[in-house]
């Protein structure tokens, strides 16, 4: 009976018409649209949600849908399956957080992920050469630097890369390594000394000392 309020008569209901003049507005509705959160690989706690057609509305961020995935960050939404690069795979838009998402029909978003790189440094621990640092994905199992990649040190042989410059856990040549949750890493250079035998000929005399092995660099 109001432009702000008052009775609301619904439809088909009856009203009584009396004496005195009387204006009636009419009362709207926001229609709503249904939108589908699909974590595409991850897990969210907000699986749907309804948003008035029309309207500008922002999306849920990654600690609103409290969104996880393994080794990846989330980036934001888009309107069709992401396969890589933030490629979708069949045309649409992509929502990065903060901007403004335009509500018109029911529709399934699909969550952008990023995969988490672990920086790891390469310290050839006396030796010289070699790569310095290499990215790689988290949760993969990789080769670390060997032959041509790995540092090189005179009078040393490279054996593999250690996580303390005096111990640690080591990887040897060939040996798997797992890149976890670190964002960053530091592995030494394994190295074992070098060594030369020698051998003394007595010719026609005779000694008791027949070989003796020294460390290779050394007076």
């Amino acid at each position: 009976t109001s432009q702000d309020g008052g009775d609301v008569y619904l439809e088909e209901q009856i009203y009584t018409v009396g004496s005195v003049p009387i204006t009636l507005y009419a009362v709207w509705e926001r229609k709503t649209a249904l939108i589908t959160f699909d974590y595409n690989g991850g897990s969210g706690e907000i699986q749907s949600k309804a948003y008035g057609q029309g309207l500008n509305t922002l999306l849920p961020s990654a600690t609103e849908a409290n969104a996880h995935r393994d080794y990846y960050s989330f980036i934001g939404w888009a309107t069709s399956p992401v396969v890589e690069s933030f490629r979708l795979r069949s045309g649409g838009e992509i929502y990065y957080p903060d901007t403004e998402f335009f509500v018109e029909t029911p529709l399934t978003l699909y969550a952008i992920w990023q995969r988490n790189q672990t920086v790891i440094t390469f310290d050839a621990n006396g030796g010289s050469g070699g790569l310095a640092e290499v990215s790689y994905d988290q949760g993969e199992t990789v080769v670390l630097p060997s032959g041509r990649s790995a540092p090189t040190r005179e009078y040393y042989t490279f054996l593999g890369w250690q996580t303390e410059s005096n111990g640690g856990t080591q990887y040897l040549i060939d040996s798997d390594y797992f890149t976890d949750t670190e964002s960053a890493v530091t592995l030494y250079a394994i190295w074992q000394r070098n060594q030369s035998t020698i051998t003394f000929n007595y010719g026609l005399g005779s000694g008791t000392v027949k070989s003796l092995t020294y460390n290779e660099g050394d007076s």
